[in-house]
């Protein structure tokens, strides 16, 4: 009789990465972009996210006595339910700028830092640690995802127009730009977002952001 055959974890994890990678959508969505992660509504001089046409007319009413507070909320919704989480990041963000008492921009805002599909877990979990003061959890998810990006090997794997590899990179460059910025290290946190903005940039988009 044969003995059954048994996969690691490792290797269960790998097949299922790149599983999504073969099904999630073009890179655009694919992880948040770093100048939304970076923009900060309680500083902001300058408006955080456009005013978009053509996502529909749901609205959800919160708790706000701010209308374009409430606009930019419902503009968050809209775009977080059509998958473009780095876009509504903004919107919330921009909600929270016009009424900094608007709670469910922050619930909101929180909820799209979290795991989707089109989002690796490790980075969405890494985020959601580091901004809830758990840094050695966050640490433990980069850790994740720089060994997933490693076990990849050296075949490509495409998302979109994107390698999936430099998806997961701009990821852990975000990551440990905001760990060291939570840690006290400005100089340092501003070099890793910068080299993930021009990792981003470098990316081939088929539907280019609107920055």
């Amino acid at each position: 009789m044969r003995k059954p055959i048994l996969i690691k974890p490792i290797l269960i994890w790998i097949i299922v990465l790149i599983v999504l990678c073969l099904i999630s959508h073009p890179a655009a969505a694919a992880i948040h972009n770093a100048r939304a992660l970076a923009a900060d509504p309680i500083t902001a001089e300058a408006p955080i996210a456009p005013k978009l046409e053509g996502l529909g007319n749901h609205h959800f009413p919160v708790t706000t006595r701010n209308p374009e507070s409430q606009r930019f909320f419902d503009q968050g919704l809209r775009l977080t339910y059509a998958f473009n989480h780095s876009e509504a990041l903004r919107a919330f963000k921009e909600a929270a700028r016009h009424d900094p008492e608007n709670a469910m921009a922050y619930w909101n805002w929180a909820l799209v830092l979290g795991p989707n599909l089109n989002l690796p877990g490790h980075y969405g979990r890494a985020l959601a640690y580091l901004h809830t003061d758990r840094s050695a959890e966050a640490q433990r998810e980069l850790r994740a995802l720089g060994e997933a990006r490693e076990a990849m090997g050296t075949v490509e794997h495409y998302v979109g127009f994107a390698t999936a590899e430099a998806l997961m990179t701009i990821a852990e460059e975000i990551v440990r730009g905001e760990s060291a910025y939570k840690e006290g290290d400005t100089l340092a946190g501003l070099a890793h977002l910068e080299r993930a903005v021009r990792l981003e940039d470098g990316l081939r988009y088929n539907e280019p952001p609107d920055w």
